[in-house]
Parts: C-alpha cells; structure tokens; sequence
C-alpha cells in the first residue's frame, strides 16, 4: 500500500500494516505511525465521515486535549482523499480513573473546555463523545473528531452551548459512571446540573478538594 501523509510518502507491505495495526471501527482502520495514529479509510462505510475539505480545515485548528486531524491521508497512485492522522496516545488504566482527585478532574475539565471555546470560535460542532474515545494516560484526551462538522449557518454562542450539553452529558454518563453507583443514584447526580452550562464550573461549588471521583460521585447521591 502506497499512501501519501501530508507529504511523506509510505510503501506499507501486508507485514508492516499488521506490526502497525492498533484498531478498527466502522469508518476506518487505525495503525500507529510514530507519534501519529494514522486513520485509513475502509472502501465502504455506512456512516457520514470527515470529508477531505473538513480534515483540512480542522488540521489547521489548534486543541490541546481534542484530537484534530494533523496530516492529511491520500493514496499514492491517484491522490485521492482516504484518511488523516491523530496524536498518538498511549493510554494507562482506565480503571484508575475514579481514583482522581476532583481538584485535579476539574482541572482536566477546564482544559477541554478551552478547547471546546476554540472549536465553536471556528464554527465546529462536536459529536462522537462516547466512553470509547476517551483516552486517558493521567491526562483526559477525547479521540475520533470523524463525526466532527463546521457548520457557519449557526452562531458560535449556539454551538458553545450544543457542544458544552454534549459534553456534560458524557461527563455525567460515561465519566461518572465509573463510580459504579446504581442508574437511579447516577440519575439523581445528573438532575443537580444545568446541562446547558459548563459542567466544570458546577462541579467547583460542590466538590471537596481531597476527595476522589468516586467519593464525590457517593456523597452527592446519598
């Protein structure tokens, strides 16, 4: 395989593609490149995904814990568009995740807030915050920005409060979860946020700066 990476020309045999290889979903395969996870795209996909003008622009878009796409994907022989490359993350236990701190989980927050900030001040609406593209390696990263979109028919105001709901409900769903506590005491937590306001700021008022996710997950729901 023949493929073009921003200007890096790679010859990958069936042999180097299997060393390489990381995962797969329904839009792409993912084989680790470097630093780079490198997202090509499979022939068919049943799914709407990032398109060559969309990766471009949101290469050229700066985020420090949002993956964008940085290198542009195209195969060699007829420069056609078939994927981008991510930072690679390499991840740590899951599992430890309860076990931080809030003081430092808000301030894991408020970094990708920033970064939610930045993608509305460029019209993108996110999508795709699922438990699986939460990476994790003692700092939070969100991964796979395919379902991203820039949409400049809505006020950057509108798409700030959409992308903040999106991601205090995976905060609320996905992250504290973790706690293990039951669906009716997660469901009890969720309805004390506002969930068109960042969630990183709500959470400050009530959170206990020597308690743990799952300590604050038990307490708030006794």
């Amino acid at each position: 395989m023949r493929l073009f990476l921003g200007n890096e020309l790679l010859d990958l045999t069936k042999e180097d593609l299997q060393k390489l290889y990381v995962d797969q979903g329904m839009e792409a395969i993912v084989y680790k490149y470097g630093d780079e996870a490198i997202k090509i795209y499979k022939e068919h996909c049943s799914k709407v995904r990032l398109d060559e003008a969309s990766a471009i622009g949101l290469s050229e878009i700066y985020t420090e814990r949002i993956l964008l796409p940085r290198r542009i994907l195209r195969i060699a022989e007829n420069n056609k568009f078939n994927g981008y490359s991510l930072s690679y993350i390499d991840e740590i236990r899951r599992e430890d995740i309860p076990q931080i701190g809030m003081s430092e989980f808000v301030d894991e927050l408020d970094i990708i807030d920033n970064d939610l900030m930045i993608l509305a001040d460029n019209h993108v609406k996110v999508a795709d915050f699922t438990f699986s593209n939460l990476l994790y390696n003692g700092s939070f990263f969100i991964g796979d920005p395919g379902s991203f979109e820039f949409d400049k028919d809505i006020s950057k105001k509108l798409i700030y409060k959409a992308n903040t709901f999106l991601f205090n409900t995976f905060v609320t769903d996905k992250i504290f979860n973790m706690a293990g506590v039951s669906y009716y005491r997660r469901k009890m937590l969720k309805n004390q946020f506002y969930e068109w306001e960042y969630i990183g700021d709500q959470i400050r008022k009530t959170a206990k700066p020597d308690e743990s996710i799952k300590q604050y997950v038990i307490r708030m729901t006794r």
